[in-house]
């Protein structure tokens, strides 16, 4: 989950506006594609003809495999309720205007670029009109009567978060209210980030995968408090992997990956690892003869 990748509790992850995957998969295509352009970007003055084909072939496999796109746009839909498109006035998605079709656009620099975002955030204020704040309740509560108790919390944060970019896509455009087309924006943003972090294998959404910890979290117990218990009852605080093994069979926890299971404990600092030999962290501190920790 990413709780389990980050280290990270609910709570505390509730508190980030959005939370997106970064998957390094093996693609013989997009990885040419890829080296050729981050090459071209370091063969100097005379480069420019290189640089620009491999910019537009980087698009042109983005735009090709944008089926994905299409299918998580899909996905979102069917995940909520709220239908963004279902409008008497059309709404075009997000994504589909971050294609690019035109390959001779004008790129801006980096400092117009810098100029133009400090300008936007100094003199542009946007307020929220009725339409657009009613789009954010209205996502914001169908958020809030989906997740269960023992996940990611939704709290008034997601609705902050919401207004927040909501505003910044209006502020991007130097608008001094926010639109209901700022807000679908934001909502759509917000819906991709949840498909990516919270949709199992099949793109369904699970609200509890992000916090799911509550079955390894007993099991975790359940593993140390027969540690010490061992502890105490031997003459030795010192487990070899071994032993780790076969206290893992005795409690039937029904791990599959006992290395990994181990791994993550010394990681989290429930184990300490002390050569060859582990640790309960919470068991008695004195040394065992012979034993001493490196």
């Amino acid at each position: 989950t990413v709780n389990e990748n980050l280290k990270m509790s609910a709570p505390l992850l509730s508190r980030f506006d959005l939370i997106f995957i970064l998957l390094d998969t093996v693609d013989e295509v997009l990885d040419e594609h890829l080296s050729e352009h981050v090459i071209a970007q370091h063969s100097g003055r005379h480069s420019q003809v290189r640089r620009a084909q491999a910019r537009q072939n980087l698009h042109a496999y983005y735009n090709e495999v944008d089926a994905d796109g299409r299918a998580l746009e899909d996905a979102t839909e069917r995940a909520f309720t709220q239908d963004l498109r279902d409008d008497a006035a059309p709404y075009v998605p997000l994504r589909s205007r971050l294609r690019v079709v035109d390959e001779a656009m004008e790129i801006l620099s980096h400092d117009v670029m810098r100029k133009y975002i400090s300008y936007a955030h100094a003199y542009c204020h946007p307020r929220l009109t009725g339409e657009a704040a009613e789009i954010l309740q209205t996502f914001y509560l169908e958020l809030r009567s989906r997740a269960p108790a023992d996940g990611t919390p939704v709290t008034a944060r997601q609705l902050e978060s919401l207004v927040r970019l909501a505003e910044a896509r209006a502020r991007l455009e130097l608008r001094t209210e926010v639109t209901a087309n700022d807000a679908k924006d934001a909502v759509e943003v917000i819906k991709a980030s949840l498909i990516d972090a919270l949709s199992d294998q099949h793109g369904r959404l699970r609200f509890n995968r992000a916090g799911g910890k509550s079955t390894k979290r007993s099991k975790t117990k359940l593993f140390i408090e027969a540690m010490n218990a061992r502890t105490a009852s031997n003459d030795s605080a010192y487990f070899s992997i071994g032993d780790l093994h076969a206290l893992a069979d005795d409690l039937n926890l029904g791990i599959a990956d006992i290395d990994g299971f181990i791994e993550g404990l010394n990681i989290a600092g429930e184990l300490l690892k002390c050569g060859r030999l582990y640790k309960s962290a919470s068991a008695s501190s004195a040394e065992t003869p012979g034993k001493r920790r490196r």
